[in-house]
């Protein structure tokens, strides 16, 4: 009969691999042994495997469905990125099962691309924005609603910030610290894994506020001069610049290289207010504040004294001698 076929199954692997001898009056004889057919697989999703079959079995088509460990079977349009799967191909002659692949080991790393990666600072924050390409994965990059990114931010130190972030391409790090060189990555993860291909990019954070000053010690050393001298950490400027406000009420604010200064012939016997700060060049700490007295003017005192003497020993010569001069005319001759 013209549309007569005729299948004969040679078992290899008791049942799951066979030599398919296949004929028909439409066609040539068709020899075909599963575990000779080359598969290629697509690498990008959505995927699909193409397979080579001998000239005389061209009108044969192949269906391949997937599971991950041997569970939840899924079509090649199912499939997700970085997982392992095993596929296996129905052979078919017009919708009519004649044998099967042996397994097709699949499993598809999508290439992502972090591109237009931004920074935007302040002093204690850094907010991220950036894009996402996939060379072999474009089409679907908007369905992966496993895929996620890691933000983070390690300063030389090796102090690490991290924050997640959705796939939405920003994210916010706070809690950094001011004026410190950091570099920041975004780290792409599907399901909470890593994956090809982080992006790094190097911040600094704006100036902040200079920590408060640790000590101040103000002394009267001379009884008209004021010494101030104070304490604070190198590291605790948070700017570009290290300098020091020391001035007596409200005075003139004078960018100091050390944090000591001199007030000279100040007034005597005098409470002035003391008022110490640490300055970046942009911005001013906390000032501590002192009260402190001079004494009194003891040159003046001195001056003074020494003054009462001259006229004591001016006077009492005069005096003493007026006394005894009338004491003598009162005398009888």
């Amino acid at each position: 009969m013209a549309g007569l076929r005729a299948v004969r199954v040679l078992l290899i692997w008791a049942g799951i691999t066979g030599l398919t001898h296949y004929t028909s009056s439409a066609s040539a004889q068709c020899f075909l042994n599963p575990s000779e057919i080359h598969h290629h697989v697509h690498p990008g999703l959505p995927t699909n495997i193409t397979s080579e079959l001998p000239p005389n079995c061209k009108t044969l088509t192949i269906d391949y469905t997937c599971s991950e460990n041997g569970n939840d079977f899924k079509s090649l349009s199912d499939l997700e990125p970085f997982t392992d799967y095993n596929c296996t191909g129905l052979i078919k002659d017009n919708n009519m099962d004649i044998n099967k692949t042996t397994t097709v080991p699949v499993r598809i790393n999508c290439d992502f691309t972090i591109t237009d990666m931004n920074g935007a600072v302040t002093n204690t924050s850094a907010k991220l924005s950036w894009k996402t390409t996939s060379e072999n994965c474009q089409e679907v990059l908007p369905e992966l609603q496993k895929l996620s990114y890691d933000c983070r931010c390690s300063e030389p130190k090796g102090q690490i910030t991290v924050k997640p972030a959705s796939d939405e391409g920003t994210c916010e790090i706070t809690g950094l610290k001011p004026y410190t060189d950091y570099t920041c990555e975004v780290q792409p993860t599907y399901n909470n894994n890593p994956v090809p291909h982080g992006y790094e990019v190097k911040l600094k954070t704006e100036p902040g506020i200079p920590s408060d000053i640790t000590k101040v010690t103000v002394t009267v050393p001379e009884h008209n001069v004021i010494r101030v001298s104070c304490e604070h950490p190198r590291d605790g400027f948070h700017g570009p610049h290290q300098k020091y406000f020391i001035r007596l009420n409200d005075g003139v604010k004078t960018p100091l290289d050390k944090c000591e200064f001199e007030f000279r012939d100040v007034s005597y016997s005098t409470t002035y207010t003391v008022k110490v700060s640490a300055f970046n060049g942009k911005l001013e700490s906390k000032p501590v504040i002192k009260e402190v007295s001079t004494l009194y003017n003891d040159k003046a005192l001195i001056g003074c004294l020494v003054f009462l003497i001259i006229i004591i020993l001016s006077v009492v010569p005069v005096v003493v001698y007026k006394l005894y001069k009338r004491k003598h005319t009162k005398s009888p001759k």
